[in-house]
């Protein structure tokens, strides 16, 4: 067993990242993992029984940019492939009572899960107009080009509309969070 005692180890890489392939297992270290945290800027209103993307127009953060607020996903590029952890929270309320809703993490425009939604108890009653929505998921993101985003469909009775809920600036209700959790 050999040991390599140093105080500093510099990459000759244009980004910065080192990796350590002594035997092809490739260890990868890098200058800075890709993360995001966005949300809404304001309330979006989505019409009846149409999937539609959620609006995660605002970042607090996002380290290796990869979360686009103009088409609302996070995009790879070859820097940033690998498996990304992905976190999100969804309010919603609307006028009309729910007969079904649920929000989609896609892949490249394609399902990759989707979670139906659950009931918003207020004043020790369950609301029929009142919903949330969360998940935590692993998505492979693995060639350059790829892209996740979340998408809504609410059904609701009478045809009405469902918001979903921003509440302030100074609270966050709806959010999408990510991190590479690897490389590809």
């Amino acid at each position: 067993m050999s040991e390599v005692k140093t105080n500093k180890i510099s990459s000759l890489a244009s980004n910065n990242d080192i990796t350590i392939d002594p035997d092809g297992t490739g260890l990868f270290l890098p200058n800075r993992t890709p993360t995001f945290f966005a949300e809404l800027s304001s309330d979006q209103t989505i019409s009846d029984a149409t999937e539609t993307v959620v609006q995660f127009n605002s970042e607090d953060f996002d380290i290796g940019s990869i979360w686009d607020t103009s088409n609302y996903r996070l995009t790879v590029d070859a820097d940033t492939v690998g498996y990304y952890f992905m976190s999100c929270f969804i309010f919603t309320s609307g006028s009309a009572n729910i007969e079904d809703q649920y929000i989609r993490l896609r892949k490249n425009g394609s399902v990759y899960i989707e979670n139906k939604n659950q009931a918003v108890v207020q004043s020790a009653a369950v609301s029929t107009t009142d919903a949330t929505h969360s998940f935590g998921a692993v998505i492979p993101l693995l060639s350059s080009g790829d892209y996740a985003d979340v998408t809504l469909f609410s059904d609701r009775s009478g045809g009405g509309t469902v918001v979903v809920n921003q509440i302030s600036t100074s609270r966050t209700r709806t959010y999408l969070s990510g991190f590479r959790m690897g490389g590809a």
